[in-house]
């Protein structure tokens, strides 16, 4: 349960830097993942 924990906290991370550069194909991604 913590790795998921984790691993939830480290895939936000990516998304908001990602978002910030403007990346919204990651932010589809991740929304087809979850």
């Amino acid at each position: 349960m913590i790795q998921k924990a984790e691993f939830l906290l480290s895939s936000q991370a990516k998304v908001k830097a990602s978002y910030k550069r403007g990346g919204r194909r990651k932010l589809a991604d991740n929304r087809k993942l979850s």
